[in-house]
């Protein structure tokens, strides 16, 4: 597995199928695996998951713990993943059709450890979400032991 997209899920119902769906329509799909971590949600989101994995059961995969947190829930979807690089996406993000695509060729291209690219807060009547921009620049790095964060700062737009 190239790239396990990690997402804590709870409470979401209105912004889940959207981000399900961006990550369903990336232009890689050999090598991706969506993991979605449901946090203990009271909601519909845990219906929605299970249509989701259900539909495409060897693309994205479903676990269910109680609720204890965003942080847990990412950590919890580290341990399930299989990729080599992972993906944080917030439940209510949804993401350019090609961004797994650009960052894992990046990545292979410069042989780095950690590949971020900048994001843009987009507000739409009542709905708030994340997209993730592949047009603007990439940065990559190898990882080292030591290293001062701040030599790699960007600035967001």
């Amino acid at each position: 597995m190239n790239v396990s997209i990690v997402i804590p899920v709870y409470n979401v119902e209105n912004y889940l199928a959207r981000c399900l769906d961006s990550c369903i329509s990336q232009t890689m799909k050999d090598g991706v695996e969506v993991i979605c971590i449901n946090d203990g949600s009271t909601d519909s989101s845990p219906d929605i998951l299970k249509e989701y994995e259900e539909k495409y059961p060897d693309f994205i995969r479903v676990y269910t713990i109680k609720n204890d947190g965003v942080s847990h829930a990412r950590n919890f979807g580290v341990e399930k993943a299989s990729g080599d690089y992972i993906l944080f996406a917030d439940s209510d993000d949804f993401l350019e059709p090609d961004v797994v695509e650009k960052l894992y060729t990046k990545a292979m291209a410069d042989g780095s450890d950690v590949v971020i690219c900048r994001y843009y807060d987009v507000r739409e009547k009542s709905l708030t979400g994340t997209i993730i921009r592949t047009e603007s620049k990439v940065y990559a790095t190898k990882y080292e032991d030591n290293f001062d964060i701040n030599e790699y700062k960007f600035e967001l737009t």
